[in-house]
């Protein structure tokens, strides 16, 4: 969807009229930190026999090797592993034939889960939006460096604050739905707890488009953005919130003028004499546009009657009405197409340049 394209899309607001439209970049901050997470692997098969054996009332390490089948010093290397993860114990006893091997806590959970969780710090990446201040997913090929922006002659908009986020205004649960979207899975084998550290903050900019709008009476400026040809309330209401019309100089010039510029203001008055000349020589546009409409229905209301006769003469009557209604559409077309003064709206001005 191009430029022209989106403004005539969104060129619908209730007393308001799209004044300006264009490219713009929207402020987003790549973030580079360190997460505490918690690491999710699927048990070893031994371990999970030899929790679920321990679980089940064995209580010796020979009563596991025979029930496994296995040596005595493969039971012997995988307890001592599971001894130092603190998934069993063996509680101190004078005897050493009266020793037995529990569960702790933590082992029953993994016994019925059949996973294990380890702590782990590692590297996360996300991106804050300038604008709503908020954790968010954007597709790579949606983000532009500052250097592209400039080579594109596309104009940036500043984050309010202009500063990068910091660690204590970042909401865990936000980072991690953005890091589920970027990897494109429902679960992940690691789970993220809290950012420990930001590492890097980088500023890159969100490819979209900006919608000036002027109210109809008092002249009251909003400014809305496009995303992907879809309006995005939540940037535009982020940008009103902070006075960005005021704040941002590419949208201060039209905060200057209260009204639309007359017509004498920009053609001037020698010009404008020549327009009303035409104009009034001119049929309305408006009604030549309805006339045209109801061509187009007499046409369509022809070839069902025509449809549905059932006499020669019925068939005669219907073919003659939808000859006359395409003649008079017709001549309907070429008046407006000749029309040499005709309102028109601001995204419709580009092509009829290129004429």
């Amino acid at each position: 969807m191009n430029l022209e394209q989106v403004a005539e899309r969104f060129d619908n607001r209730t007393g308001y009229n799209l004044v300006a439209y264009g490219p713009v970049g929207l402020p987003v901050f790549r973030m580079t930190t360190i997460g505490f997470c918690l690491n999710k692997k699927e048990l070893d098969p031994i371990e999970e026999f030899v929790l679920r054996g321990v679980a089940a009332g064995i209580e010796s390490v020979g009563q596991i090797a025979g029930l496994l089948g296995l040596e005595k010093s493969v039971i012997e290397s995988c307890l001592s592993e599971l001894i130092r993860t603190e998934c069993i114990r063996v509680p101190f006893a004078q005897s050493i034939r009266r020793r037995k091997i529990e569960l702790t806590p933590k082992g029953k959970l993994i016994a019925d889960a059949q996973e294990q969780f380890s702590p782990l710090e590692q590297t996360v990446v996300f991106w804050v939006d300038g604008l709503t201040r908020k954790p968010r997913f954007y597709p790579f090929e949606s983000l532009l460096k500052p250097r592209e922006l400039k080579a594109e002659g596309i104009p940036e908009v500043r984050a309010f604050p202009a500063r990068p986020p910091e660690l204590h205004e970042i909401d865990i649960k936000d980072v991690i739905e953005v890091v589920r979207l970027d990897t494109g899975r429902a679960e992940t084998p690691r789970q993220l707890l809290q950012i420990t550290s930001i590492e890097r903050r980088d500023r890159v900019f969100l490819d979209a488009v900006a919608l000036a709008y002027r109210a109809e009476t008092g002249g009251e400026v909003q400014v809305d953005f496009a995303i992907d040809g879809r309006l995005s309330r939540e940037h535009g209401k982020a940008f009103d919130r902070a006075n960005g019309v005021e704040k941002t100089k590419l949208f201060r010039g039209l905060l200057e003028r209260i009204g639309p510029l007359s017509i004498a203001e920009v053609i001037g008055d020698d010009l404008l004499k020549q327009v009303e000349k035409e104009s009034k020589q001119q049929n309305n546009s408006k009604g030549l546009q309805q006339a045209a409409k109801r061509a187009r229905e007499r046409i369509s209301n022809a070839r069902i009657e025509a449809a549905k006769s059932s006499t020669t003469e019925s068939m005669l009557e219907s073919q003659n009405e939808d000859h006359a209604a395409r003649d008079e559409l017709r001549d309907l077309e070429h008046k407006i197409a000749s029309m040499r003064v005709r309102p028109l709206a601001s995204m419709n001005m580009q092509h009829c340049l290129k004429m």
